[in-house]
């Protein structure tokens, strides 16, 4: 029997209405129209395909959250068609078990005078796996472009795997545009100091993940965020 994906987006306009859909296994279309601003969440996407279009004086914030033990991928595509337009992306996936979860995500500068932010963060726990292909384009015409993506990633168990790819095109000349990725463990001297201060070793090490998402989370409604165990 053929498994049914699903996955939800909630979206928060400017009035702070909220929207839930529902998309099952397929590609959607978003267009914010001129001097639109929008907050779209998703929220565990199963196989999911998300083109966000932007015309001139637009405002995107964007999350995509992974919690669910569901193995999964989600491509987002994101093209600034016209000038003045802001894009923000935050990732976040907390994997556990055997756990899969591929994260892709393309922006198009197009037109000069734009901005971009991506912040991508993957939690990996026992034998889960992720993965994070990341390109950021700035065609030639995009001059005066401030774009930048950064992927970080903690390998909570030994037996965690992370394989992360940001790239950039650039075809301009006149822009600010930045790139990295890094994936490691928790911090061991931060552990022992809050040992060494009387904290239990598993309340360390959640008070640091949490402190790890929180850049992530803070702007989700609570409801939406489970607590890290």
């Amino acid at each position: 029997m053929q498994e049914e994906f699903a996955a939800t987006l909630l979206l928060r306009h400017r009035q702070c209405y909220m929207e839930i859909l529902e998309v099952n296994n397929e590609e959607r279309e978003i267009t914010l129209q001129r001097g639109e601003k929008r907050h779209v969440v998703l929220i565990n996407p199963q196989d999911a395909v998300l083109n966000i279009k932007q015309l001139k004086d637009t405002e995107l914030k964007l999350h995509c959250v992974k919690f669910s033990e569901q193995p999964s991928f989600c491509k987002i595509n994101i093209s600034q068609e016209e000038s003045s337009c802001r894009s923000q992306l935050y990732g976040l996936a907390v994997l556990q078990s055997k756990c899969r979860f591929d994260l892709s995500t393309h922006l198009f500068h197009n037109i000069g005078g734009g901005y971009s932010e991506q912040l991508v963060k993957f939690l990996l726990d026992d034998n889960s796996y992720g993965s994070f292909y990341g390109k950021l384009i700035i065609a030639k015409d995009a001059q005066q472009t401030e774009a930048h993506q950064t992927n970080r990633n903690i390998l909570i168990s030994p037996t965690a795997r992370m394989d992360t790819m940001p790239q950039l095109e650039i075809y301009a000349d006149d822009v600010k545009a930045s790139h990295g990725a890094t994936t490691g463990q928790l911090d061991a001297q931060a552990l022992f100091y809050m040992q060494q201060r009387g904290i239990p070793l598993s309340v360390a090490r959640k008070m640091l993940l949490e402190a790890f998402i929180q850049d992530i989370i803070q702007d989700l409604p609570e409801e939406l965020v489970l607590p890290l165990t």
